[in-house]
């Protein structure tokens, strides 16, 4: 079996830390070698304000079309919010506990047309709800086949928050797992709500390792090379245009590959460099550089998404909070149906804004939570 290292995020003492060693620059942006459109956007509605009182500490959003109500992860209760039009807080979902539908932490969230599922990644547990916010039943899964050893996670900042690796729900209820196959040689098991095996999926590259010297990491990193040790790293989204399809993506190489819910792979297309995804890596190399290997965080490039009606898919990069930019912009990647890099959006703030997105395609607008305030954000493309 592969396992990895625990990586161990810092605080905010280290973003303070860093900022006094390398000092708070302005963002370089510079021109990519890869000729697409670049969109920059910096205007925005802010949809819910701080003085509505009704976020505390968001970290994770989802726009329903058929509803057109938001639902917000919100570590401040530690449960989903579903907010309506008026900006009212109308469902809770999960909240603190060990009960029957509590959660100690959260992962992600995914909603279907029936029901909302949470996964708490700390109890190695994935709750079923139905739409009313009423539990319905829980799915234990076993801990990730990285994971070094069988005890939970540490509690981790609502900021490092990841996707990479973790279980996932499709439209049509069937389970993503992390795959715990004796071989290791495939990233996630298809199966369903009751346990019943659909396939493997998501190729281990023969090169994946599950440790490696601090020495060799950064002289690949000071190459602007991927590490075998972050080869793994992949997660999904799901195809709006076509619900039996849906994208998984190798986060750090990176790569798209469309499956079939069957399992069955489509296709597969590597994501052109371009300059943003590449000072990712020097980001990640000077982090290294200055703290060593002791607050070693995974390599990631792409780390959320979601797509269009017409099977578009918008992916955002990592925000490296660590990294001591005032306000680095977030950058979202516009692809084609069939994997094509075609626009790139750059967002523009005051403040530092979290990975995790949603689109209003109907009104043309992205949500956008800003790090550490209780606010939402809309902008329009």
């Amino acid at each position: 079996m592969i396992y990895m290292n625990n990586y161990l995020i810092g605080s905010t003492p280290l973003l303070i830390s860093l900022c006094l060693l390398w000092g708070c620059n302005n963002e370089d942006v510079s021109t990519s070698s890869v000729e697409t459109e670049v969109v920059e956007l910096d205007e925005y509605e802010s949809v819910i304000r701080l003085e509505d009182n009704v976020l505390a500490n968001p970290y994770m959003v989802r726009y329903d079309s058929e509803t057109n109500h938001l639902f917000i992860y919100d570590y401040g209760s530690n449960s989903i919010l579903e907010i309506d039009s008026a900006g009212e807080v109308i469902r809770e979902f999960g909240g603190q506990g060990q009960g029957p539908g509590e959660v100690q932490g959260v992962n992600n969230f995914f909603l279907t047309s029936n029901h909302l599922y949470i996964i708490d990644h700390l109890q190695f547990f994935i709750h079923q709800y139905d739409r009313e916010a009423n539990y319905l039943s829980t799915v234990e899964y076993d801990e990730p086949v990285f994971q070094t050893s069988g005890a939970p996670p540490a509690p981790r900042p609502p900021f490092a928050l990841d996707s990479n690796n973790q279980p996932a729900v499709l439209n049509n209820g069937y389970l993503l797992l992390p795959s715990h196959t004796e071989e290791g040689q495939n990233l996630f098991e298809v199966s369903t709500w009751d346990g019943t095996y659909i396939k493997h999926i998501g190729s281990l590259s023969d090169k994946a390792i599950s440790q490696m010297d601090s020495d060799a990491y950064a002289a690949l990193l000071d190459r602007g090379e991927v590490p075998p040790l972050d080869l793994h790293r992949a997660f999904i989204v799901e195809d709006r245009s076509n619900k039996d399809e849906y994208f998984l993506i190798y986060s750090s190489t990176p790569k798209l590959v469309k499956y079939h819910v069957s399992g069955q792979k489509l296709w597969e297309r590597q994501i052109p460099e371009t300059s943003e995804v590449e000072r990712l890596i020097r980001d990640h190399y000077d982090l290294f550089l200055n703290f060593g290997p002791n607050i070693r965080e995974p390599l990631r490039k792409y780390v959320s998404g979601v797509s269009d009606p017409s099977g578009d898919l918008y992916l955002a990069l990592y925000t490296n909070l660590h990294t001591p930019v005032d306000n680095r912009s977030l950058w979202i990647h516009q692809f084609s149906p069939t994997g094509e890099l075609k626009r790139r959006y750059r967002f523009k703030s005051d403040s530092d804004l979290l990975y995790f997105f949603d689109i209003d395609f109907d009104e043309r607008l992205i949500f956008i939570l800003p790090f550490d305030e209780a606010e939402l954000r809309a902008y329009a493309f």
